[in-house]
């Protein structure tokens, strides 16, 4: 069974990581390759000695697909109710903040939610996901979640990389819709 949830940036506190997607160890070292992002686009290349060639189609970041929660059934059987009658993203976030380990829970969800989206087999999301791990790699390589948070900022006061973010969500959005992608009952105490 999948239900429907709206992303909302607010609620976004990954860690992420970019890499060239080669798989063969020639990379800058470290595991984490930041690719050249192309003209008019944040990023920078390879590192010191490399190359750097462009990261993909268009210039864009390589696709990349967000990885599932680790921890399940944070959330209360009474919460999947909730949001099964919950008809638009208010009342679904009213849902979840009334369960009773709402942070966990919203984590989760937004996690299972993500991840199912930007599965290339699911939602199909993938290449709007891998821009916002490029971009948050670019600003937060910490990793840090206060530093997540101000990349992607607000409605009022959207960050550096509030647009990938908003396009990764217009995408799983769309495809949550379409029934492409979604929050299972992993979440939940059953």
């Amino acid at each position: 069974m999948r239900t429907l949830c709206m992303i909302s940036a607010m609620s976004l506190l990954l860690a992420v990581g970019c890499d060239d997607g080669r798989g063969d160890g020639t990379d800058a070292g470290g595991g984490i390759v930041l690719m050249d992002a192309g003209p008019g686009m944040t990023g920078t290349d390879a590192g010191p000695g490399m190359t750097g060639t462009d990261a993909g189609p268009g210039g864009g970041c390589p696709p990349a697909e967000a990885p599932a929660p680790t921890m399940s059934m944070v959330c209360a059987a009474s919460t999947l109710t909730c949001l099964m009658g919950a008809t638009d993203a208010a009342s679904q976030q009213a849902c979840i903040d009334a369960d009773p380990m709402p942070d966990a829970c919203n984590g989760c969800i937004n996690q299972e939610l993500i991840a199912s989206c930007s599965s290339a087999s699911g939602g199909g999301c993938d290449n709007e996901w891998g821009e916002v791990e490029c971009c948050l790699q670019a600003e937060c390589p910490s990793g840090d979640a206060a530093c997540i948070n101000s990349a992607i900022g607000t409605m009022a006061a959207p960050g550096p990389c509030a647009g990938a973010f908003n396009s990764f969500a217009s995408c799983a959005n769309s495809a949550a819709m379409a029934g492409a992608c979604g929050i299972s009952n992993f979440c939940f105490q059953m």
